[in-house]
């Protein structure tokens, strides 16, 4: 691989890495996402990945032993505040500032059932941040077996409620 094929990416955290290009966008994408030609390569660089595992509990499942469709918003919840949390700062420092991070749109694509006892495997990744929100990607894996894929959209408001930018140190 030469010099020209790679990019050196710095993550919040200040650590460097370095990436192939197209390694770059099929870990960081949902098969179905198509990033828009008229968005520069710069815009897709601040990414962060994170992966933590889930047990599937007994109460998450339905009388089939199958997790119900509706758990996943949970777990992908879970893989977000995790992300937060491993930049080095949480829901807290936020909640501080007087600042929410509220859910605006959220879709899941099922793919294969996870059942009772399954450990997931979540990786979440911000693909973009823009303004006041931020986007994420998720997939979810029962051993290497891809189970559900998904996006979100989350939106940074204010004390009254209101839209506002996202914090300088969270677009870093």
């Amino acid at each position: 691989m030469t010099r020209a094929e790679t990019t050196t990416i710095r993550y919040r955290t200040r650590r460097s890495w370095r990436f192939d290009k197209r390694e770059l966008f099929s870990l960081v994408k949902p098969p179905w996402y198509r990033p828009p030609a008229s968005l520069p390569l710069q815009a897709f660089l601040m990414l962060s990945t994170y992966e933590t595992e889930i047990r599937v509990r007994y109460h998450e499942t339905d009388g089939q032993g199958v997790v119900h469709h509706g758990n996943y918003a949970y777990y992908f919840e879970l893989g977000r505040t995790e992300l937060l949390r491993a930049s080095g700062r949480g829901y807290e420092t936020l909640e501080a500032e007087g600042i929410q991070l509220v859910v605006a749109d959220l879709s899941i694509r099922y793919l294969r059932p996870a059942r009772f006892g399954d450990v997931i495997r979540l990786r979440t990744t911000t693909t973009e941040i823009r303004g006041a929100r931020v986007l994420h990607a998720y997939q979810a894996y029962v051993d290497d077996t891809l189970i559900v894929e998904g996006t979100t959209t989350v939106a940074c408001i204010g004390p009254t409620g209101k839209v506002q930018r996202l914090p300088s140190w969270l677009t870093e």
